[in-house]
C-alpha cells in the first residue's frame, strides 16, 4: 500500500509548469557585487494560489466502516478493497465538495554567484504557508503532518561548480545538492531519468515551478569532453533520499501508513474480521445456526471511523466490547440490547474471548532508510559529425526512492491483532538501470527515445493477503523463489524491467509544420505540441502465480502496460492589449493498456486531463486558472473522485 496514485497527479503539474519553463525569461534578477571579483544575482518569486475540491467523493472509494461501499472482494483472489481503502481513505473524507483545500502562500529564492577562475555557487530555496490544507472535516492532521503541510521551508539547490581544463578537455565538477537530468523523458516515470526523487507534495500545491518538482540529492558530479565528439558524465551520491509523498490526511493522500505524519498504523476494517470469522470452522458453524451475525460496519475500522485511537484499536479491552454487539446483531456499538441480540451476545461473548482476544490493528515496527552507499551513476554521449543525433548509454545504481510495506511476525503482537503482526517500511537497496537514448530532429520536429532495464526491480506485494493454496494468515513471503520463514514477511519480489519511450515536440509557426493547420483555427500566432509514449515490460511477472501483488484496490498487474502524455497549449501575444501573453493549455494523460506493477507508469483505463489558463507579462508576473478532471480506471484510479480547480498568480523579480 504505497502511495499509488503518483504518476496520474504529477502529470498537469508538469504540463502546466512546461509552458513557463519554455517561456524566455525577461524578468531582470538583482544583480550586485560582493567584492570586485565576486559578482552575485538574486531572483525572488512570490506567489499565492488556492485549491477547491469539484466533485463529490466516490463510495466505491471509501471504506465500509467509514461510510463508504468499497467491495469485500478484489481481482486478486481472497484479497479485499475495503481492507485496501480502509488504510488510504483520510484525504479523500477530510475535504468535501467546493472545500478549498489549499490556500499557499510562496516564496522561491534564487542567489547565483559567479567567482574568480570559473568557480561558480548557486542556492535556492523555498517557503510556503498553506491557510486552508489543515481545515480538515473529519481527522486533525498531525503534527509531522502539519510541519510538512502548513508552513514549511525547504532548501533546494545548493551547491558549487568549476570549469576546468583537464588534459585540454572541457571539464566541470559540481559539489552539493543537485538535479541530474538524463535521458529522454518530460513526463512518464520509472525510465532512465531515475536519479533524483520527485517531491509528490509540491506537484500538488498551485503555483509551483517546475524546477521545484525534483528533489536535489547531495552529490559529486563530474562532466568531460573525453575526445571529439565524445562526452562523459558521472555522479555520486553520498545521502539518500526518497519521494516525497503527500503528508498523510492531505487532499491527494492515498498512504494513511506510509505518508508523513502517517497513522503509525494498518487498520483491519470490520468486513476482515467477519471474513475471518467465517472461515473458522466454529465461527462458521455459528453462522450457519444464527446464533451470531456478521458484525455491522462501523464496529472497528480506523480512528476516524470508530472514535478509538490508535492504541485503543490495539487492544481487546476497547475492541472486545465492540465486536461482542457486532456479532451480538447491534447496529453500533453500545446500542440498546434487542430480544435478538440478547440471545446471541453470549455465544458473541464465548467467540470473541475465546478466538479473538486482541486489538484490530497492526502498529508500524519501524522506517528503514536504505544507507548512503552505493548510489552513483555513469553516462556516456556520443554526437557524430555527420548526423544531428546524439546517442546516449547510461548505467545507475541506487536504492528505490518509493516505499515497500513488509511484515514482521512477533508473539509480542499478538494482543494487537490477529495475526500477531507488526509492518516495517523499507527501501530496497542495491537497484540497477541500464538505459540507452537518442534524440535528433525530423523536419519540424525534435524527437527523443530511450530504452532502459531493470535487473532486478523491486515489486510490490502484499504479504498480509493469504494465498488460495495455502491459507495462511499471512502470506509466506516470496523470496527468490522459496519462502521466508514466517517472522519476517518481505514487502517485495524482484522482476525484470524493461522500458521503454518517445518524446515528439515541435514549437508551433503559423508558416510551417502542423502549425500551419492548428494555429489559423485557433487565430493563435505561436504555440506548443509535445506528445510521450510508453511502454513497460515486465518478462517473468506471474500476474495470478499465487502471488499477492500491491496494487490499488488490489488489481492485478500485467507483464504488457503501454499509455501516453499530451500537453499542448497555444500563445496570444498581448492579448486584448492586456500586455500579457495568454496561452490556454490541455494536458491529457491516459493509461492505454495494462496496469503496470508497483502502479508505475500506467493505470490500464485511467485518464486525467487538465485545462489551464496561463497568463505571462514578460515572466515578471504570471498567472494561471486550471481545472483538472481524472476518470477511468475502476477502483483502482484513487484519484478518480478528485477533481478540483486552482487559481494561482506569481511575481518574479
Amino acid at each position: 500500500m504505497k502511495q499509488q496514485k503518483l504518476k496520474r497527479q504529477v502529470i498537469p503539474a508538469l504540463g502546466s509548469a512546461l509552458v513557463l519553463a519554455m517561456s524566455p525569461n525577461l524578468a531582470q534578477a538583482f544583480k550586485f557585487s560582493i567584492t570586485d571579483d565576486v559578482q552575485a544575482s538574486f531572483d525572488s518569486t512570490f506567489s499565492y494560489g488556492v485549491s477547491m475540491r469539484m466533485q463529490d467523493r466516490s463510495c466505491r472509494l471509501i471504506a465500509r466502516d467509514n461510510g463508504g461501499c468499497a467491495s469485500i472482494g478484489a481481482e486478486l483472489p481472497e484479497a479485499s478493497q475495503d481492507a485496501f481503502f480502509i488504510n488510504t481513505d483520510n484525504g479523500d473524507l477530510n475535504y468535501n465538495q467546493h472545500d478549498i483545500f489549499s490556500q499557499v502562500i510562496k516564496g522561491t529564492h534564487e542567489l547565483f554567484v559567479k567567482a574568480p577562475n570559473d568557480w561558480t555557487g548557486f542556492v535556492r530555496f523555498t517557503e510556503s504557508y498553506d491557510f486552508s490544507v489543515d481545515h480538515t472535516r473529519r481527522t486533525e492532521l498531525n503534527g509531522d503532518a502539519r510541519g510538512l503541510a502548513v508552513h514549511n521551508f525547504q532548501m533546494l539547490d545548493l551547491y558549487v561548480s568549476k570549469n576546468f581544463d583537464l588534459y585540454g578537455h572541457n571539464s566541470r565538477i559540481r559539489i552539493g545538492n543537485q538535479v541530474i537530468s538524463w535521458g529522454e523523458s518530460t513526463f512518464v516515470l520509472g525510465g532512465i531519468n531515475w536519479a533524483n526523487s520527485i517531491d509528490v507534495r509540491r506537484a500538488h500545491v498551485p503555483g509551483t515551478q517546475l524546477k521545484e518538482i525534483f528533489r536535489p540529492a547531495p552529490m559529486i558530479s563530474l562532466s568531460a569532453d573525453v575526445i571529439d565528439n565524445v562526452s562523459f558524465e558521472g555522479y555520486w551520491q553520498w545521502k539518500w533520499n526518497g519521494f516525497q509523498l503527500d503528508p498523510t490526511g492531505t487532499y491527494f493522500s492515498s498512504a494513511d501508513i506510509a505518508g508523513k505524519g502517517n497513522d503509525g498504523a494498518i487498520f483491519l476494517p470490520t468486513s476482515a474480521i467477519n471474513a475471518g470469522v467465517a472461515a473458522n470452522p466454529a465461527g462458521a458453524a455459528l453462522l450457519a445456526a444464527g446464533l451470531i451475525v456478521p458484525a455491522a460496519a462501523g464496529t472497528v475500522g480506523d480512528p476516524g471511523g470508530t472514535g478509538l485511537t490508535k492504541a485503543q484499536l490495539m487492544t481487546t479491552g476497547a475492541v472486545g466490547p465492540r465486536l461482542i454487539d457486532g456479532f451480538s446483531g447491534l447496529q453500533h456499538p453500545g446500542d440498546p440490547d434487542t430480544p435478538n441480540s440478547l440471545i446471541r451476545r453470549p455465544f458473541a461473548t464465548v467467540l470473541v474471548n475465546a478466538a479473538l482476544a486482541t486489538g484490530t490493528a497492526l502498529p508500524l515496527e519501524s522506517m528503514k532508510e536504505p544507507r548512503s552507499n552505493g548510489q552513483f551513476g555513469l553516462s556516456f554521449h556520443y554526437s557524430p559529425e555527420w548526423t544531428d543525433a546524439s546517442f546516449g548509454i547510461y548505467y545507475l545504481n541506487y536504492s528505490e526512492k518509493i516505499p515497500f510495506i513488509s511484515y514482521v511476525v512477533d508473539p509480542k503482537y499478538a494482543s494487537n491483532n490477529p495475526v500477531s503482526a507488526a509492518y516495517k517500511i523499507e527501501f530496497p537497496k542495491n537497484r540497477e538501470l541500464i538505459g540507452i537514448s537518442t534524440n535528433f530532429n525530423a523536419g519540424d520536429w525534435a524527437i527523443g527515445a530511450e530504452v532502459s532495464y531493470r535487473p532486478r526491480e523491486a515489486t510490490a506485494i502484499d504479504a498480509s493477503v493469504p494465498t488460495a493454496a495455502g491459507k495462511q494468515p499471512l502470506y509466506a513471503c516470496v523470496t527468490d523463489g522459496g519462502e521466508a520463514n514466517g517472522h519476517y514477511c518481505k514487502g517485495w519480489v524482484n522482476e525484470q524491467k524493461w522500458q521503454t519511450q518517445s518524446t515528439a515536440l515541435q514549437i508551433m509557426s503559423p508558416t510551417s509544420g502542423i502549425g500551419q493547420w492548428i494555429l489559423p483555427v485557433f487565430g493563435a500566432s505561436e504555440g506548443v505540441f509535445l506528445a510521450e509514449a510508453g511502454v513497460t515490460y515486465f518478462p517473468g511477472l506471474k500476474p495470478l502465480g499465487g502471488i499477492p501483488w500491491s496494487l490499488p484496490a488490489y488489481a492485478v498487474p500485467d507483464k504488457v502496460s503501454a499509455g501516453y502524455v499530451i500537453s499542448s497549449s497555444v500563445t496570444y501575444p498581448n492579448a486584448f492589449n492586456s500586455g500579457f501573453n495568454w496561452s490556454p493549455q490541455i494536458d491529457w494523460s491516459h493509461g492505454v493498456y495494462g496496469n503496470s506493477p508497483n502502479a508505475l507508469p500506467w493505470q490500464g483505463g485511467a485518464k486525467a486531463a487538465t485545462a489551464t489558463l496561463n497568463l505571462n507579462r514578460q515572466n515578471r508576473i504570471t498567472a494561471a486558472l486550471a481545472y483538472t478532471w481524472y476518470t477511468g480506471g475502476g477502483s483502482q484510479n484513487m484519484a478518480a473522485d478528485r477533481d478540483f480547480v486552482s487559481l494561482s498568480a506569481a511575481y518574479n523579480f
